[in-house]
């Protein structure tokens, strides 16, 4: 029986606001570039994929120095504009995703988070996050009125390593007190989300909210979070 669900949170509880390929736009046109969002989101699948086996190695995002985030988001954004089709060097790379970084930005649920939320919790399910993200999200959850929905919050911060390690999925079963057949995550990347849940044997749900992976093999597939309780 399911007792537990765990959630990724960026796009699969929230997303930028404004959207991040409007916001890389913002900061390209300062540089004399003019790509489009569609461009723009085709170079984030790569840089994201570079991203989840960074945060599945010893040394993940969240526990890198200042160099190193320099060093890695210079190459991040060099994953993304080359292939949206413009090649860069890694210093001009660098100073864009520091033109990125100025451009205000925040995060907005999507919009069936809370209603489901609500639902889940007067079910008696408990809720929780396992993220690549640090410590920052309890305070951005805080912001967006859901700290009180959620029983757990994993970030990949406090364990060392990020998903798809099977570590952060052993701590979030250590710290839910549950068993692998009491829990269910969901998440909007296969090779971050699904995999490292189904390695220990943890059921897993692809929420494909924009309809991006419809080449996927995976059978379990949501568009929306009221979808989830056919899986529960």
């Amino acid at each position: 029986m399911i007792k537990t669900i765990f959630f990724d949170f960026f796009g699969t509880l929230a997303k930028f606001h404004p959207d991040r390929e409007e916001i890389q736009m913002q900061a390209l046109s300062q540089f004399g570039l003019n790509l489009n969002s569609e461009q723009i989101k085709y170079g984030y699948k790569f840089a994201d994929s570079y991203m989840e086996k960074v945060n599945s190695s010893v040394k993940p995002l969240s526990l890198m120095d200042s160099d190193e985030r320099t060093k890695f988001f210079s190459e991040y954004e060099s994953l993304i504009l080359d292939h949206a089709g413009f090649k860069v060097d890694l210093v001009t790379a660098g100073n864009i995703w520091r033109a990125v970084q100025q451009i205000p930005y925040g995060f907005k649920l999507y919009d069936d988070v809370i209603p489901v939320f609500k639902d889940l919790n007067t079910q008696n399910y408990k809720l929780g996050i396992i993220t690549n993200m640090g410590k920052s999200l309890y305070e951005i959850c805080d912001q967006l009125e859901i700290s009180k929905y959620l029983s757990y919050i994993i970030t990949s911060e406090e364990v060392g390593i990020g998903k798809p390690s099977p570590e952060i999925f052993k701590a979030a079963l250590k710290v839910s007190e549950s068993k692998v057949n009491e829990v269910i995550h969901v998440g909007d990347s296969y090779d971050s989300d699904i995999a490292g849940a189904i390695a220990l044997d943890i059921k897993a749900i692809l929420i494909d909210r924009d309809e991006s992976q419809q080449n996927s093999t995976y059978q379990s597939v949501i568009n929306e979070l009221k979808t989830l309780y056919d899986h529960l």
